[in-house]
């Protein structure tokens, strides 16, 4: 690690003779030659401290699933959720949230922690998940394969994994590794050859397709007229084009969006934008939209 300094720490080292021997108030030991000074920390600093002590205590062990996908991080998943240590085979893990396992892939560093490889996290995730919001402001509760979900298509879209290391990862792991069966089916799921989604909202938008009972959408289509490239869609069916407009790419572009749309809708395009309170809070109004325009577009 870097610096301990960076997670509210200090080591040994940094602290005089006497504080070791006998820690003042406000002083904490809090792993072997580690020191916490003053209050832990609130919040999501509060828990990027106790995943740095978690792992200050077993060197020998990486962040784990949900710990892991945090500190990436991967939709779905923030500080605050649950912190558990993964370590090799054959070492003592006595302790609460450490698990030991067999590595199905290279583990990596992020902020200077040790966490387990994107392959591995994402195996693991559906072990210890529980249906529940995808974010703090989402209504509708997801169970863990979309859960999964949506940590996959971000890992895809930033490059961290890809399907080919899912599959290798996948064959790696026992039939009883927790998780397994939960990423197999989310692949399963997953149309052939299509690219990762580019957004939490988007793969919402997949979600809200399949929980509607409605056909899939053609992903990330690049659309030309006679003046040449209008631009890349988000999701294309036949005629009806949808476009997943809350996310940081959109802000300002509203001009920008309204040029591209009009030239869309000249094609005999019938273009729906979506917001993230359309996606999250009205999925059964988008639902019933997403068929009126269907059928008129196969009128």
């Amino acid at each position: 690690m870097d610096s301990w300094e960076r997670w509210g720490l200090v080591t040994a080292a940094a602290l005089p003779r006497a504080a070791r021997r006998a820690p003042a108030p406000g002083i904490e030991r809090v792993a072997h030659g580690l020191y916490r000074i003053g209050p832990r920390p609130r919040g999501d600093a509060g828990w990027w401290q106790y995943a740095a002590i978690a792992c200050a205590r077993r060197p020998d062990g990486v962040l784990h699933a949900q710990a892991a996908a945090a500190t990436r991080p991967l939709d779905g998943f923030e500080p605050g959720v649950p912190i558990t240590i993964a370590v090799p085979p054959g070492t003592s893990a006595r302790e609460p949230g450490v698990h030991r396992l067999i590595r199905l892939c290279a583990p990596t560093t992020v902020l200077g922690l040790p966490v387990s490889g994107a392959a591995e996290t994402l195996v693991d995730l559906g072990g210890e998940l529980e249906p529940r919001p995808g974010c703090a402001a989402a209504r509708t509760v997801l169970d863990q394969f979309e859960l999964v979900e949506l940590a996959l298509e971000c890992a895809l879209h930033h490059h961290l994994t890809t399907l080919e290391d899912l599959h290798d990862a996948l064959d790696a792991a026992g039939a009883r590794r927790p998780g397994r069966a939960v990423l197999r089916e989310v692949l399963r799921r997953r149309p052939t050859s299509a690219p990762p989604t580019e957004s939490y909202l988007e793969t919402r938008f997949v979600q809200l397709l399949r929980r509607a009972d409605l056909p899939a959408f053609d992903r990330q289509i690049s659309i030309h007229d006679d003046d040449g490239f209008i631009g890349r869609v988000d999701f294309r069916r036949e005629r009806v084009v949808v476009e997943a407009v809350g996310g940081q790419a959109h802000v300002g572009k509203l001009h920008t969006d309204n040029e591209r749309y009009a030239r869309l809708a000249a094609l005999g395009l019938i273009v729906i934008p979506l917001s993230f309170d359309h996606i999250e809070h009205r999925p059964h109004s988008v639902a019933n939209l997403l068929r009126r325009s269907m059928a008129q577009g196969e009128a």
